[in-house]
């Protein structure tokens, strides 16, 4: 086994508790803040493509429980799959992904954690990697190691790699961790490099 979990129950049980509760009041705070760039963001979305906002995709988040994710809507609709002018811009400032705030609120996602894969890839992944279902253990985040570490240069490394990132992340994790990887996030993003 890639992974296990020294730390006894009732400890696990506080740091849960202690995560949710950083990610709601973070969440929270981050929604409310950014409640106008949101706004602004969604005028833009309909006015450059029309039809619906949010786009929802069904993912795989803690225990494999299925729940639907949301993304500022980047793609034209119908059988048209081109990325729309302004959502080129969306996905590379990642700004798209802000609505996942409110699945973070929801308690679907946490703002650190593996990513939330699509059902489909998760099967295709466990055929490979026995070990794939420990990632399950933690709510998925919106970032991550995989995405601190460059998400495109490693998953080039292979699917071995970033779940070898994920585990470490779900048997090291902690909140100065979560800071850390946050701060980086944001510091990518405002760099625009590619999280």
């Amino acid at each position: 086994m890639l992974y296990s979990n020294e730390q006894s129950i009732p400890e696990k049980e506080l740091a849960v508790s202690a995560k949710r509760i950083f990610d709601v009041v973070i969440s929270s705070f981050f929604l409310l803040l950014f409640s106008p760039l949101l706004a602004c963001i969604a005028c833009l979305v309909w006015l450059d493509s029309f039809g619906p906002i949010i786009f929802k995709q069904k993912r795989v988040g803690r225990h494999k429980m299925p729940f639907i994710i949301f993304k500022f809507k980047t793609m034209q609709d119908g059988g048209d799959k081109r990325v729309t002018k302004f959502g080129k811009v969306l996905r590379r400032t990642h700004l798209d992904e802000l609505p996942q705030l409110w699945n973070v609120v929801r308690g679907e996602m946490s703002l650190v954690g593996p990513r939330p894969l699509i059902l489909e890839h998760v099967a295709e992944i466990e055929a490979e990697l026995s070990d794939y279902n420990a990632r399950f253990v933690v709510l998925p985040g919106m970032t991550g190691f995989v995405q601190i570490a460059g998400r495109m240069e490693t998953l080039r490394g292979g699917i071995n790699e970033a779940l070898l990132l994920d585990l470490a992340y779900i048997k090291d994790h902690n909140f100065f961790l979560d800071i850390i990887i946050i701060a980086k996030t944001v510091l990518a993003v405002f760099k625009l490099q590619g999280i």
